[in-house]
């Protein structure tokens, strides 16, 4: 499994050039939602070959949107396909500045799964959400 083989979908992207698949590149124009974040929870659904075990995940900023990282969160995940979400995890995102990598540990491994969800439902201060860079630590396989 490489991170290339991820399929991803987001609730809203600003543009076309501004949309999800960015996340997974080096320095490029990062995904920013379409609207703003008081107007409702944004998510990225993650969607593998095959299912997998996670432990945690890590995000970067851009260097020109301070204060856009998610705050309030949670991450779930779906047994069905995304029929109906489980919530496995709900904290509180950092305010990572440019550059540097933020990293959440979820303190347990995910069960097994295809589907996975980060829903976001604040920032750390900008009225909406972006993130340059996201990646998701795999444990293994199931």
């Amino acid at each position: 499994m490489t991170w290339a083989d991820v399929q991803l979908a987001a609730s809203s992207e600003w543009r076309w050039d501004w949309g999800v698949n960015n996340i997974k590149k080096v320095d490029s124009i990062p995904w920013w939602q379409r609207g703003v974040i008081s107007s409702g929870p944004q998510w990225i659904t993650f969607t593998f070959q095959q299912p997998v075990v996670l432990k945690g995940l890590r995000t970067k900023t851009h260097k020109d949107y301070l204060r856009t990282a998610f705050k309030d969160f949670r991450f779930e995940y779906s047994s069905d396909e995304g029929a109906a979400w489980t919530i496995f995890h709900e904290g509180q995102g950092l305010n990572v500045v440019c550059c540097d990598w933020g990293e959440l540990e979820f303190g347990t491994s995910t069960p097994p799964s295809r589907k996975f969800r980060l829903v976001m439902e604040s920032t750390h201060g900008h009225n909406a959400l972006s993130i340059e860079q996201l990646q998701l630590e795999v444990c293994s396989d199931a």
